[in-house]
């Protein structure tokens, strides 16, 4: 059958994205087609975009190996399902529907432990799957990649999901663990990580400090919970911190930014804290004080995305209306260019989100 998807045709930024029309198959055993009702923009996108993850050639990182072009970009899209392949129990033509955008291979140990995302053979959609993404009308997948999406859930709610509240659950009640005691510090709080981090330390009872490099964004995060924002752009990051907790420091920081911010957060944990980073698009390489590490008992973790039953999760969270889907705005498909400029603009609150 005959769908639209806006691929990428060349490197360097959205002028090498076309609205192109695809040929999409019937779903084969095992597999079903979704057509798609929306996909966040994400900024593993831009990047791919660009041609480079952190200000390193893709052809030097873990994906885009290859000729990939023409490209379909889209790593979290929502929609119903409209056909179904043989052998595929459970699913019925007409469920609503969010992909799970890891394909792993199912057999190895981490994937019998129930931590695909942990799987060596992992290909995210989007990204390692060359042709195939969500930035188009329809694709097909893997039964076994979708999961239930409830009508409480819009389409372009549930498109934030995957990204940044599946990965933000699994890192901060899942990884860290965090604590009513604890003090959480979240920059980029105005971003999709940023807005998602912000509510699940204060569903946990954490106190939050918001950093952001924008004002008014920043006064938005207070009501999600933040209890004190800072503007690190005005002032020191590390400064402030450490004078809103009486010179102690935060005992959880996330890092979903990368070099730029590296030694201001380094210098914003308390003794025995933890920081625990989620991608580094500023940059990949930072300097490492090991003095400072081991004489402040400090924990620097690393972690990508979340196995399939925390994003469930996730969906069972935003479902309940205990975490906020933000979507900044909404785009038509066609306009997949526009919404790549705005996310590199930096101005938006939450997610930008495409919509078919």
């Amino acid at each position: 059958m005959s769908f639209h998807a806006n691929r990428l045709h060349a490197f360097g930024g959205p002028e090498g994205l076309r609205y192109d029309e695809i040929e999409v198959p019937d779903p084969g055993p095992g597999e079903v087609r979704v057509r798609v009702h929306a996909c966040a923009v994400n900024r593993m996108d831009t990047e791919l975009i660009k041609g480079e993850y952190g200000g390193i050639p893709l052809e030097n990182f873990y994906f885009g190996k290859g000729d990939i072009l023409p490209h379909t970009c889209g790593i979290e899209p929502a929609g119903v399902i409209d056909a179904v392949g043989s052998g595929v129990e459970g699913i019925a033509e007409g469920d609503r529907v969010l992909v799970h955008s890891q394909f792993a291979c199912g057999h190895c140990d981490w994937c019998r432990r129930g931590a695909e995302h942990h799987c060596s053979d992992l290909r995210v959609l989007g990204v390692q799957t060359p042709g195939l993404g969500g930035w188009a009308e329809a694709l097909v997948i893997p039964a076994a990649n979708v999961i239930p999406l409830p009508q409480s859930i819009s389409f372009e709610e549930a498109a934030t999901i995957e990204v940044n509240i599946g990965t933000s659950w699994w890192m901060l009640n899942h990884r860290v663990g965090v604590r009513p005691t604890d003090v959480v510090l979240v920059p980029g709080a105005a971003g999709g990580i940023g807005t998602a981090c912000v509510q699940i330390a204060k569903l946990a009872g954490a106190t939050v400090i918001a950093a952001a490099g924008d004002d008014a964004r920043l006064e938005r995060t207070r009501e999600l919970g933040a209890d004190h924002v800072v503007n690190y752009r005005r002032e020191s990051l590390s400064e402030r911190v450490l004078e809103i907790t009486g010179g102690r420091g935060a005992d959880v920081v996330v890092d979903p930014i990368g070099s730029a911010l590296w030694d201001e957060l380094m210098n914003s944990i308390a003794m025995g804290g933890k920081l625990i980073n989620c991608g580094a698009h500023t940059g990949l390489l930072v300097n490492l004080n090991l003095g400072l590490l081991f004489a402040k008992n400090l924990t620097v973790m690393g972690s990508t995305r979340a196995p399939r039953w925390a994003m469930e999760e996730a969906v069972r969270l935003v479902g309940d209306r205990k975490i906020r889907a933000i979507v900044s705005e909404t785009l038509p498909l066609e306009q997949a260019g526009e919404a790549v400029s705005r996310m590199e603009s930096r101005e938006h609150y939450g997610k930008l989100v495409l919509t078919m």
